[in-house]
């Protein structure tokens, strides 16, 4: 047993006398702390974002979320009952949207919303 850690104690000083251990040891942690500064920046910025629940329930668990995101000042909530043409005026808006930022529509997320409700769009 004697032989096993005089071998450990004889690879981490050797490990430990590198360059790029201390580099590492001592760049490693701000990087991280960097990564989480930017995170916290980003999420302080910007005004506040205008949230659509649509809303298919009749338990009114639109209405709680909706009421859970008023209490956050960052998010400006309103519930919209689901009807045949919701989702399609919303996924309009988003892909008009995302064209003004000249990026891909993600409609994805709506497709999905759509199948799951039952409501079928027509594509104009």
């Amino acid at each position: 047993m004697h032989k096993v850690w005089a071998v450990i104690r004889r690879e981490f000083v050797e490990r430990v006398r590198t360059r790029w251990f201390w580099i590492s040891a001592i760049l490693g942690p701000i990087l991280f702390g960097g990564v989480i500064v930017y995170q916290i920046m980003q999420s302080l910025g910007g005004g506040v974002r205008d949230i659509a629940v649509v809303d298919s329930t009749t338990t009114g668990f639109g209405a709680r979320v909706t009421e859970a995101l008023a209490t956050n000042p960052s998010f400006r909530a309103t519930r919209v009952t689901a009807g045949p043409r919701v989702v399609d005026s919303l996924t309009r808006l988003v892909e008009a949207k995302q064209a003004k930022r000249n990026t891909a529509p993600r409609t994805c997320l709506f497709r999905r919303l759509r199948d799951w409700s039952g409501h079928s769009t027509k594509s104009s």
